[in-house]
């Protein structure tokens, strides 16, 4: 299965485990025209140093992962503008959030 992302972001495992072919921003390009792009950062595994994120273009559903350093080639590519949107949970949100089991 392949990820293909218009800001570059790769995607090399779901969270499931099942493996994915990477897409880097160094050198592999989609046919299709760059239309804007966005994924949501959902985690972080401090072991392994690993994004956990949800990619709304991937047919596929489910989450992706990704290095520090590939989020940030991806991020930084050519033609991308770099926006980040920070979206802080309150206090009961974090909690409720830091509760739920995740998938």
């Amino acid at each position: 299965v392949r990820c293909h992302a218009a800001c570059g972001c790769c995607c090399r495992h779901s969270a499931a485990g099942s493996s994915d072919s990477v897409d880097t921003a160094a050198g592999e390009t989609s046919p299709l025209p760059f239309m804007g792009h966005y994924i949501v950062l959902c985690g972080f595994d401090a072991q392994t140093r690993q994004i956990l994120y949800r990619n709304p273009a991937r047919k596929q559903g489910g989450f992706c992962v990704a290095s520090l350093p590939e989020l940030d080639r991806a991020r930084r590519r050519r033609g991308t503008d770099e926006d980040l949107i920070r979206v802080e949970l309150g206090p009961s949100a974090a909690a409720t959030s830091a509760a739920a089991p995740h998938p």
